[in-house]
């Protein structure tokens, strides 16, 4: 346990550390939001996105400390307790991934930040995708269906399908980051495949057992 403690510390200290470092090289306003083309859409004063990501990365780090102690299932977390550490992490180093393509879009004006997120996005789901299935009955993280939490088995086959979802969601993600042919329709149809499918299967589940 401590052996994650230290990453994520380190970790912290780096988002501060960068921020802090880039400080100066940043103009008055900076972009805190961009639209689905790229472009920015929203400005802030830069003491916010020097400030902001650091503050938002401790409130994560805080609130999967206490995740555990607040769901009724909380002695389940013992039984896959490598794999939400490394959940935590994967989130945790997306954050800063964000924190880091948008500093080098406002320093580099010819990133392609569409592209960038959409990397980002496409490993973090192949990664959640692939450490789902391991994921035992809880109220927080997986798919919570009401029919997998009442039953380990469709718990336990509802998350294998939908880690396969994200996967493939991940791998369309990275497909469209250097195609980037219909960003808001793969989007939005990504987002359906990851609820549905799953939801989808375990009531199907739920109905061919009769329990």
């Amino acid at each position: 346990m401590k052996k994650w403690f230290y990453i994520k510390l380190v970790l912290f200290i780096l988002l501060l550390g960068g921020s802090l470092l880039v400080w100066q090289y940043l103009p008055e306003q900076v972009p805190s939001h961009w639209n689905f083309e790229g472009v920015p859409d929203r400005y802030w004063p830069r003491i916010y996105s020097v400030f902001f990501a650091p503050g938002i990365y401790l409130a994560m780090w805080i609130l999967f400390s206490f995740l555990p102690k607040l769901d009724p299932k909380k002695e389940k977390y013992q039984l896959f307790v490598d794999a939400w550490n490394i959940l935590q992490m994967v989130f945790l180093v997306f954050f800063v991934y964000l924190q880091a393509i948008m500093f080098a879009y406002i320093l580099m004006p010819g990133l392609d930040f569409t592209k960038m997120i959409l990397i980002g996005l496409g490993i973090m789901f192949v990664l959640i995708g692939n450490y789902m299935g391991k994921i035992k009955q809880n109220y927080f993280i997986g798919v919570k269906t009401p029919w997998a939490l009442n039953d380990v088995d469709n718990w336990n086959q509802t998350q294998r399908v939908g880690g396969w979802m994200f996967v493939i969601a991940g791998l369309v993600f990275l497909l469209e980051a250097f195609w980037q042919w219909q960003i808001v329709a793969a989007t939005l149809s990504l987002v359906i495949l990851m609820v549905f499918v799953p939801f989808v299967y375990s009531y199907y589940l739920y109905r061919r057992s009769g329990k």
